[in-house]
This record gives structure tokens, C-alpha cells and sequence, in this order.
């Protein structure tokens, strides 16, 4: 699939790129900008996708990031898609496929960014923040400690519901894609298991892409929470393209993931994460038809070093039930294999 993506972060181009840029862009250019350009993309090429506007986080969505002729206008994001919906009725088609943003963790810890790289960034305090910054992605009972919490939502961020409901309201149809994320940590295991957990949340969310972008200090254990989908035993082991109902009940120390094949049905694949400094014993109920008698096992800790690392099969036993322990601060990736 073809991708279009109208601009980049142009609430920033004014800070950014001063030297074509010196006045801070609006609401009412930035939507006949956009629109314009996709309808003649659209025009030329009919089955392309277009995403827009890639604004640089939440304050971009809530406001242009303080546009100048934000008075009067309400949020930025109902006034885009409000725009963009015109345009296609316009045109006489969709013009845009996908609203599109940048998303990074903006809570500090004594003025320690958590989505940075350097090395007091690792520290348990803030690291301990970063594993349970991707819950504002979602979850309606975790409040971050941010500015965006402080000065806009008063609570849960929970992103993707919020921009769902702002969609289903002023364009109905429309996807959600996180352009840019990063969450910190890159020389890390909390970073390893934010970049796990995302991954895991844009699948069950149904999100368009994502496309990691990397900090400038190590990212050597971030890449690694991305291998654990897409390499999980370096010989090309990966996620299911089928994601499946997972639940955990301690979504503040665990989270969990399940995929299938489409051509496979059989091939399950978890992805199991422990948010804690200490293991946590978890007890896995599979319910599916197939009988499975083992569950191959890869984990990725700090002790192990930014790669996964084989272990010891757990036996499925029966009514597809299987116990393992998480090891502290951890991504485990758990294949079960069926009864022949």
C-alpha cells in the first residue's frame, strides 16, 4: 500500500525551520493546505492512502500547539477532520485515509525526560515511569504524570479511545497511524518493554503503522523489544498476523499479546510482558480448539543483554493450561505447539 503523508510536523516548523518558516502556522492554512494537496493526490492516484497531519503530539491535536487563530475554533483535530471531510465531499471521494501524529511519553521525573536516552534516563525512577507510559495510549484508569494530564485532560490521556470518539463524531471511516514514537530508555530493558508493549497496543488497537523513530543515545535494547515481534528467534519467528483476544488482570505489572496466521490457524504465537522489578509467576489459559502439548519460550532481560535468549519449553498441560515465570523486567515471546 502507497502511503501519502502531507507534511510533517508543521506545528514545529516555525521553531524547526525558521530559515522558510518565521510565523507560526494556523488553523484555517493549515487545513486548505492539506486538503488541497490531497485532493490532487487523490486526483492523480485513486488508491493511494493519504495521512495527515503528523502534528508533533498531544498539544498539536489538542490546539495546533497554540495556533494563532485558535480562538474560537474548538479542538484542533475536530476542525481537521471537519475540514477534510468537506474537502472529500468536495472532490467527491475520501481524500484523506488516516490522521496521522507523533506520540513520545512527556512525563518527567525530578526534570528527567522519560522518552530520553541519556543515562540518568535509566534510572529505576524514571525507568519505572516509562513501563507504564504506554497505558495512556488506551487505559481509562492510568493518569500520567505530564502536562497534558496537569493543563488539558484532568485525567486518563487514553489516546486512541479519545481519537476514535473525535472521528466517529466529525469523520467516521477515518484510521489512526503514529507516524513517529518514541518511548525512551533505548539502552534499556524498560525501553525494550515500552517498545514491546506499544507494539503490542498498536496491533490490538487496529492502527494503520507506526514507525519507531530512533533517540540519538543506545538503541540497541528498543530494537530488541521490536525484534521480540519481528524476530523473536533470529530465524525469522514473528508475531501472527491474526491479533486475538489477550487479557491480563494486572494490567499495572503485565501485559500480554496473541496472534494466529491467517494460513496457519494453529501457529500461536505470545507475547508475555513483565513490568516489575521482581518475577511474576502467571498462569496461561489458551482456549482454542487445538490441543497444544508444549510452549517454546525466548526472553529478553537486562541480565541477558539486548537479544533474546532460548529457554526451556513449559509443558501445556491440560484444558491448553500452562505456568511459567516471568522473569523481572522482561519481554518473553511463548509458542505453543500442538499435539500431533
Amino acid at each position: 500500500r502507497v502511503i501519502i503523508g502531507l507534511d510533517r510536523a508543521p506545528d514545529t516548523w516555525v521553531r524547526m525551520h525558521p530559515e522558510v518558516r518565521s510565523d507560526p502556522i494556523g488553523y484555517e492554512e493549515l487545513c486548505m493546505r492539506n486538503a488541497s494537496f490531497a485532493t490532487a493526490a487523490k486526483a492523480i492516484w485513486p488508491e493511494a492512502h493519504v495521512s495527515g497531519f503528523s502534528g508533533s503530539g498531544f498539544l498539536a491535536l489538542w490546539n495546533l500547539a497554540n495556533a494563532p487563530d485558535e480562538a474560537g475554533k474548538g479542538l484542533f483535530v475536530d476542525y481537521y477532520l471537519d475540514c477534510m471531510r468537506q474537502a472529500s465531499e468536495a472532490a467527491g471521494q475520501r481524500v484523506l485515509d488516516v490522521l496521522d501524529f507523533h506520540w513520545r511519553p512527556e512525563g518527567k521525573v525530578n526534570q528527567v525526560d522519560i522518552a530520553s536516552d541519556t543515562a540518568e534516563a535509566n534510572d529505576e525512577a524514571v525507568a519505572s515511569q516509562r513501563v507504564q507510559a504506554p497505558r495512556s495510549l488506551w487505559d481509562d484508569r492510568y493518569v500520567e504524570n505530564s502536562f497534558i494530564v496537569s493543563t488539558f485532560t484532568q485525567g486518563p490521556v487514553r489516546l486512541f479511545p479519545w481519537l476514535r470518539e473525535r472521528i466517529a463524531q466529525h469523520f467516521p471511516g477515518t484510521r489512526l497511524a503514529v507516524s513517529e514514537w518514541h518511548f525512551g530508555g533505548g539502552g534499556h530493558i524498560s525501553g525494550a518493554i515500552a517498545v514491546a508493549d506499544a507494539l503490542g497496543i498498536f496491533g490490538r488497537e487496529g492502527i494503520a503503522y507506526a514507525a519507531l523513530r530512533h533517540g540519538p543515545g543506545p538503541q540497541d535494547f528498543a530494537l530488541a523489544g521490536m525484534q521480540m515481534f519481528r524476530n523473536y528467534d533470529n530465524r525469522a519467528g514473528r508475531f501472527g498476523d491474526v491479533s486475538i483476544e489477550a487479557t491480563t488482570n494486572d494490567i499495572e505489572g503485565t501485559s500480554i499479546y496473541a496472534s494466529l496466521e491467517t494460513v496457519a490457524r494453529v501457529h500461536m504465537v505470545l507475547v508475555a510482558i513483565n513490568k516489575r522489578t521482581e518475577p511474576v509467576d502467571v498462569s496461561i489459559l489458551i482456549d482454542h480448539t487445538v490441543r497444544y502439548g508444549r510452549a517454546d519460550v525466548w526472553t529478553l532481560t537486562q541480565a541477558d543483554g539486548p537479544m533474546s535468549r532460548s529457554q526451556p519449553a513449559v509443558p501445556v498441560v491440560a484444558r491448553n493450561h500452562l505456568r511459567y515465570r516471568l522473569p523481572a523486567r522482561s519481554v518473553v515471546v511463548l509458542v505453543p505447539r500442538a499435539v500431533p
